[in-house]
């Protein structure tokens, strides 16, 4: 039902389309001054349309008599605006195989300009003609476009333009004694019967606005498409080679941009030159080679025929490049737009129907609907070019022509689909690794490669403490659905601040700062996200024990060590991660635990942490201690809230270094005091309870105030 009501939206938006332009041309023409006979344009007139036009068809012979006599010989007939006669000669209209033919049309009518519009800027239009043309007032050549050479025809498709209509080129007279205007229009068609465009005169800036919005629909928009598909096409031909040449419908779809800015290069331009028949035979090719270009990127996303895809590919394109080849072969303007005609018929259209039923196949009885983007292609492709050939066949010119706009449609879709499923792609990654990996894995595969490197970096690992004895509480269902909704919160937090996803073991984290994109800041960023997690984990507590997903809140332990260690892509070929190893890492793993030793607030770190995070963060020393495994004793820090009272941490301080130097009564004074003060702090309650101890017991006197600690 949702790709049925996508379809209905379409259709609507089509509908819309077409009543716009019925509203435009309906409204231009209200906007146009009922004229009279005599074609006067007057202070109060807008516009006049300049109409009631002589035709005079001949052969091109006879035109430097007809320019001798000032267009004023006998032949001229009553011309209403239909499509234009063939030539009483049985010239190329007839003939059609006269490479620029000799026919010759003059349109004359007459119009008259009052003397109250001296002081204003008034101008022509001219719309888009698709021949050559020489236009003349008052028998001055006041514009000339493709007009032949040699006998080779060069008119291209122009753009709609307004000519000044300044003193010295018209006349201007009173109501009561006009004087008219001769405007003529020598027009040399091979083969083309298309009406005689709109010509009006108005004020400047009335014919400028509608110059604008006319060439903008017709050509304007259609050439920035051009260029940016032509920029599309080489982006995805980069990246089909960048990536292997694996992904086929890459290069598909390059090829289809590519054939898009090929397939309209007429658009927009008029050329005088003999290359006019090749640049409409470029034209023509790539307009047929479009359509075979998006059925082999169909059928490399529709998942259908198996092995055979590859053949029925291959056929396809070979019988569409027989029938670009017969086209290349073609002469004459005529004989390729004859050419094309047929091979319209020959390969365009089964290629567009056969789309079309495979797709309709796929969304509706496959249920697929990440196909129904290109299900709308085909409909809208098919739809536009039959709008446009029935709206030609019954004389019309269109406000705008909607076949170059379906072939934009096809271009923007698809795009769309690549990026999609590359967002899926990258979307699937960044639920293990930061985004800045998965762009450096987009931009260089070669990063997917076995390998590694040693750098500085710090790495963290996090645990949920009494995280069994909570789980023995919860069923199968309830222990997912805590993991998860934790997990999720803790990893986007570390990957806010730049952190990778190494791993998840169980309820524990192992994430690490400074690759792939190495960041000097790498000890401050696991810092700030450490306390970041703690700050969440209040909140998250909230939730997961009033929802009841959790018998008791949370508690997470954290440790933070800094060093060398050795980073990269390791595995088996067809499973690897990114992940990090070393002794560095191991620190951090044992630092997390100590954790549970001290009972501190949740964030241990190493002095090698210490010394690269500065002044920014609030701390209190711990013990010098020798962890398991690892021989070397080190300073410990406990990362504090940003809230901590300053004076505490000022006396613990104090504190710390009486118990050092062995003043064990002194220093219980002040750990003591912590407690009283600071119930909760566990750490305090620790130390006051084993300088207690050394006050009965005191030492050895070798005692260096370094812990061996013997539990993970």
């Amino acid at each position: 039902m949702k790709n049925m009501g996508k379809n209905i939206k379409y259709a609507v938006f089509l509908l819309l389309l077409t009543a716009t332009q019925l509203f435009a041309q309906s409204n231009h023409a209200d906007e146009t001054s009922a004229t009279p006979a005599w074609r006067r344009f007057s202070s109060g007139v807008v516009s006049i349309r300049l109409d009631e036009f002589l035709l005079y068809v001949g052969n091109q012979s006879e035109m430097a008599e007809m320019v001798a006599h000032e267009f004023d010989m006998p032949g001229f007939e009553p011309y209403y605006g239909e499509k234009i006669p063939a030539p009483a000669s049985g010239g190329a209209v007839n003939g059609g195989a006269i490479n620029g033919g000799e026919n010759y049309y003059v349109f004359k009518t007459t119009f008259s300009v009052c003397t109250d519009c001296v002081d204003r800027d008034i101008t022509l239009y001219i719309d888009p003609m698709y021949v050559p043309r020489t236009i003349r007032v008052n028998n001055t050549v006041i514009s000339q476009a493709g007009i032949h050479s040699g006998g080779v025809y060069s008119t291209g498709i122009p753009l709609a333009t307004h000519v000044p209509l300044a003193a010295g080129l018209i006349y201007y007279s009173e109501d009561t004694d006009p004087i008219e205007n001769v405007l003529v229009i020598e027009t040399f068609p091979q083969y083309e019967r298309n009406p005689l465009p709109e010509f009006s005169i108005a004020e400047y800036a009335f014919n400028e606005r509608k110059v604008f919005i006319k060439n903008l629909l017709t050509s304007h928009l259609v050439l920035a498409s051009q260029v940016l598909s032509l920029l599309i096409a080489g982006y995805h031909f980069f990246l089909f080679f960048s990536r292997g040449r694996k992904d086929i419908k890459y290069l598909y779809f390059s090829l289809l941009c590519l054939s898009f800015f090929l397939a309209y290069t007429s658009v927009g331009f008029v050329y005088n030159s003999q290359y006019y028949t090749l640049i409409i035979k470029i034209t023509r090719i790539f307009q047929l080679l479009s359509f075979p270009l998006f059925a082999a990127f169909m059928l490399e996303s529709v998942g259908l025929f198996g092995d055979k895809k590859k053949y029925i590919i291959i056929s396809l394109l070979s019988y569409s490049a027989l029938c670009a080849v017969y086209i290349a072969f073609q002469n004459t303007k005529q004989s390729i737009n004859a050419t094309y005609s047929l091979m319209t018929n020959l390969n365009t259209i089964p290629i567009l129907a056969g789309s079309i039923v495979i797709l309709s196949y796929v969304v509706f009885y496959k249920k697929n609907i990440k196909i129904v983007p290109l299900f709308i292609i085909a409909l809208t492709v098919a739809g536009s070019s039959l709008r446009d050939l029935l709206i030609l066949s019954n004389g019309i010119e269109p406000l705008f022509w909607m076949a170059p706009y379906s072939f934009i449609l096809m271009v923007i879709l698809i795009y769309a689909i690549l990026i999609t499923e590359e967002n899926f792609i990258q979307g699937a990654f960044s639920r293990y690794l930061a985004p800045e990996v998965i762009s450096e894995i987009v931009k260089d595969p070669n990063k997917l490669n076995l390998g590694g490197e040693k750098r500085e970096m710090t790495a963290i690992f996090t645990d949920i403490q009494n995280f069994t004895a909570i789980s023995e509480q919860l069923d199968p269902a309830q222990l997912v659905r805590l993991l998860n909704k934790y997990l999720t919160e803790m990893s986007n937090i570390i990957m806010e601040h730049l952190g990778t996803i190494d791993k998840y073991w169980g309820d524990a984290i192992i994430a690490f700062f400074g690759a792939p994109l190495f960041n000097a800041d790498h000890s401050a960023l696991a810092c700030r996200s450490a306390l970041a997690i703690k700050a969440a984990e209040k909140e998250l507590n909230k939730t997961l024990v009033g929802d009841k997903l959790s018998p008791v809140p949370i508690f997470t332990r954290i440790g933070i060590n800094t060093g060398e260690m050795v980073v990269g892509n390791m595995g088996a070929e067809k499973k690897m991660d990114y992940t990090i190893m070393g002794n560095a890492v191991n620190l951090a793993s044992r630092i997390e635990g100590v954790n549970k030793q001290y009972r501190t607030g949740g964030i241990l770190i190493s002095e090698y942490t210490r010394a690269k995070i500065g002044d920014e963060f609030l701390l209190r020393s711990i013990d010098r201690v020798r962890v398991v495994g690892i021989n070397t004793p080190l300073r410990l820090y406990e990362l504090l809230p940003t809230d901590t009272d300053q004076g505490a941490v000022e006396i613990w301080e104090k504190a710390l270094d009486l118990y050092e130097h062995r003043d064990f009564r002194k220093a219980f004074g002040l750990f003591f005091s912590l407690v009283k003060r600071y119930p909760h702090d566990n750490v305090a309650l620790v130390y006051a309870h084993r300088c207690k101890a050394f006050v009965e017991n005191p030492p050895p006197e070798d005692w260096d105030a370094v812990r061996n600690l013997t539990m993970k």
